[in-house]
């Protein structure tokens, strides 16, 4: 995304509000077309480095409006979904991967933070089954 911001701000930003006594929290979306595995590892490296109050993570989804809506307005499925009944979360469109692998990594990410801050090692189990699923669904 375009944010126009460095990620180490950002870091920096959620530090300094951590060490005032604010809690910040950071939104995080997997699954932008050309996405690599290895932007999946930076965000995790991110997240452990800023290491926020609370996430929230999920599937990218394309909002009318945006850049990314229009990238993928040619190949994606909004044109198909009955709006009673679906959100732009329900819009896909051509990933890097699929949306079963990109589950795995959401997992995986979840996972690894919670291991990272709480040291409880069902955490690392479950990182681990996710990162079996991320490769089996490669």
């Amino acid at each position: 995304m375009d944010r126009r911001v460095k990620v180490e701000q950002v870091q920096e930003m959620i530090q300094l509000s951590q060490k005032s006594g604010i809690e910040a929290g950071t939104f995080i979306m997997l699954g932008y077309p050309d996405e690599t595995e290895k932007d999946i590892h930076q965000t995790l490296a991110h997240l452990k480095k800023a290491n926020p109050s609370q996430f929230t993570i999920t599937l990218t989804y394309p909002i009318k409006g945006t850049e990314l809506y229009e990238e993928v307005e040619t190949f994606s499925t909004a044109n198909e979904l009955d709006w009673a009944k679906t959100t732009d979360r329900d819009v896909d469109f051509k990933r890097t991967y699929s949306r079963k692998y990109y589950g795995y990594a959401i997992q995986w990410i979840v996972s690894e933070m919670a291991f990272f801050q709480q040291q409880k090692w069902q955490f690392k189990v479950k990182s681990i089954k996710a990162r079996i699923g991320m490769a089996l669904n490669k």
